[in-house]
């Protein structure tokens, strides 16, 4: 296994820098890490159209869903909190955080205040922007979860539809909504 790293890393290193690479490294590292005829042919390749593009695949990871829950010995998960402004959003997901972590838990907050001020910096605050910045926040939780952690998004999500699109992207019922008034 440190062997493997090795190579791997020094490969990264090497082709970084533009160098070349011993043939019998690379060749080690290949197969070391190449997928059976049989995985090959089994695997199924998602490609999606992305813009102008219709050559993006999903790059499924070597290492599964399940190897990291079990890792990290907790199960992935959304939970929502919506409601209006100043209604304790904010407040409600970093004590839960806090709750968490001191069991042992990692979480991560999804603030909705946070998130304009990088990932979602370029939207506004019309209904079509608003659909947006909730889709975006809703792909980022997915992909936490998946990861295997407990990601609590507090933002202002009027809009049903968009929360049950979020919802939709979980499989599994992983996606806990919380509404404050």
């Amino acid at each position: 296994m440190c062997l493997e790293l090795f190579y791997a890393w020094e490969i990264a290193l090497f082709l970084k820098k533009g160098k070349k690479i011993q043939l019998s490294k690379l060749s080690t590292f290949i197969k070391l890490h190449s997928l059976s005829q049989r995985e090959l042919k089994t695997r199924e390749l998602k490609m999606s159209t992305v813009g102008n593009s219709t050559n993006i695949f999903w790059q499924e990871s070597p290492i599964g869903k399940l190897e990291r829950q079990k890792l990290l010995n907790q199960k992935g998960c959304v939970v929502w909190i919506t409601g209006l402004s100043g209604s304790g959003k904010s407040t409600l997901a970093c004590s839960l955080s806090r709750e968490l972590f001191t069991r042992g838990k990692l979480s991560y907050v999804l603030d909705g205040d946070n998130l304009r001020h990088g990932l979602n910096k370029d939207l506004g605050f019309k209904a079509e922007d608003r659909t947006e910045n909730i889709r975006r926040v809703g792909e980022v939780a997915k992909l936490f979860a998946d990861a295997g952690l407990i990601s609590i998004a507090s933002l202002i999500s009027p809009y049903r539809k968009d929360r049950d699109a979020c919802r939709a992207m979980l499989p599994d019922s992983n996606f806990i909504e919380a509404r404050f008034s």
